[in-house]
């Protein structure tokens, strides 16, 4: 699916480069078709990432050593947090592209109301599950050290 996304995306990115030479789009037109090619390359790269990621968890979890830091995933919820971002993205463009195809009137703030309050719930959803992943990791962290019998504490740290 990622690299289907990424050919087409190309596929489109060098077709509007195509019509801005031989000036055969408008300027609004060629625009949308570059924004809407870049926003499919992040599509079809955060669709590659989560693919490596569920590659990484359920198949070789020693995978996540071999690779850079930004690709490594430890979680469903680090799945779930690039998926959401990748939302807010789209949405984003989405607003773009129909803010650059507005012709005037009160039609555009429902849209734009609506993208705000999605991405602020993303966003709520987000630091709220951050949060929760932070507190989960301390209680871990404490009942390790709780767990870990005072002598071998010792030997850890002289």
């Amino acid at each position: 699916g990622a690299l289907s996304l990424l050919i087409l995306a190309v596929l489109e990115l060098v077709g509007g480069i195509i019509a801005s030479f031989t000036g055969a789009a408008e300027d609004l037109t060629l625009r949308l078709v570059l924004i809407e090619s870049v926003d499919t390359i992040l599509v079809a790269t955060v669709m590659y990432v989560i693919a490596l990621g569920l590659f990484q968890l359920f198949v070789a979890p020693d995978l996540q050593f071999q690779l850079p830091h930004w690709l490594r995933v430890s979680s469903v919820g680090d799945l779930e947090s690039r998926l959401t971002g990748m939302t807010v993205s789209v949405i984003s463009v989405i607003l773009l592209s129909q803010i650059l195809e507005w012709h005037g009137g009160w039609d555009i703030l429902a849209l734009g109301l609506t993208v705000a309050a999605v991405i602020a719930a993303i966003s709520m959803f987000l630091g709220v599950e951050g949060r929760h992943r932070e507190e989960t990791t301390l209680e871990v962290r404490r009942e390790h050290v709780e767990s870990t019998p005072p002598d071998a504490q010792e030997q850890k740290h002289p």
